[in-house]
C-alpha cells in the first residue's frame, strides 16, 4: 500500500472516531450526508452544556457557605446560566442557518407491500431550534379496501425509523390519521402533516442519527 493510500486511510479513521470523543471543539464532529451539520451542532452544544453543568455540580459540593463563598457561588451561577443560554442561542442560530440547504431534502424511505398505499415523496419540512427534524410525505392509495378506515375519507398510516443496517432503531415510531378531500379510491392522494423524526436533541440521540438509514411506512 502506498503512502497516499495510508494517509487517506488514516484521515478516514480520524473522521469516524471524532464522533465519539469528549470535549466540544468546533469541527470535531463530522457533517452528515442527510442532516448536514445539525448533528455536529447538537453534539458540540451537548459537550459544552455538560461541562457547565459539571462546574456547577462541583461548586455545589465545594462552596464554603460563608458570605464571601455565597457571593462567589452566586456570581458563578449567574455566569453559568448566561453561558448556557448563549450556547442554546448559538445552537438555534446554527440550525436556522442550516435550514437553507436542508428544508426540502429527500429522506430515504420504504413502504410495506401490504400497506395499501405508496409514498411518492418524503422531504424535510422543518427543523426546530434544538435540531429535531420534521418531514412530510405524499401518499397515493394503491388499494382502497386496505387503505380506508371506518370513515371512507380517512386512513391511518404508521412508520418507524431504521438504521443503516435496516434494524428498527426503537425511536421515531408514530401513527397519523389522514383525511382525503373525497372518498378514498385507488389513486387518491394526500400529504401528511409534519412527522417528527425521533427527538435527536440529546448527544446520544444525535450521534445515533449518523447511522440513520430510512423511514419504514406501513398500515
Amino acid at each position: 500500500m502506498n503512502k497516499t493510500s495510508l494517509a487517506a486511510m488514516a484521515a478516514a479513521v480520524v473522521v469516524l472516531a471524532s464522533c465519539g470523543g469528549n470535549g466540544g471543539s468546533k469541527n470535531k464532529y463530522p457533517d452528515s450526508e442527510l442532516f448536514g451539520n445539525v448533528l455536529a451542532l447538537q453534539c458540540q452544544y451537548a459537550d459544552q452544556d455538560s461541562i457547565l453543568k459539571a462546574e456547577m455540580e462541583e461548586a455545589d459540593k465545594n462552596t464554603e457557605w460563608t458570605e464571601s463563598g455565597v457571593k462567589k457561588y452566586t456570581e458563578l451561577k449567574e455566569k453559568t446560566k448566561a453561558k448556557r443560554e448563549q450556547a442554546a442561542a448559538d445552537l438555534a442560530a446554527g440550525v436556522e442557518q442550516a435550514k437553507a440547504t436542508l428544508i426540502g431534502r429527500d429522506i430515504p424511505f420504504e413502504v410495506a407491500a401490504d400497506a395499501g398505499y405508496e409514498v411518492t415523496e418524503l422531504k424535510v419540512s422543518d427543523i426546530d431550534k434544538r435540531g429535531t427534524f420534521f418531514v412530510k410525505a405524499k401518499i397515493r392509495v394503491t388499494d382502497a379496501k386496505v387503505a380506508k378506515s371506518f370513515d371512507p375519507r380517512q386512513m391511518d398510516i404508521s412508520w418507524y425509523e431504521a438504521d443503516a443496517e435496516g434494524n428498527d432503531t426503537k425511536v421515531g415510531h408514530g401513527m397519523q390519521r389522514l383525511t382525503f378531500p373525497a372518498k378514498i379510491e385507488v389513486g387518491s392522494e394526500v400529504e401528511t402533516g409534519g412527522i417528527q423524526m425521533g427527538n435527536h436533541a440529546s448527544k446520544k440521540s444525535a450521534q445515533a442519527y449518523y447511522n440513520f438509514g430510512k423511514m419504514v411506512f406501513g398500515k
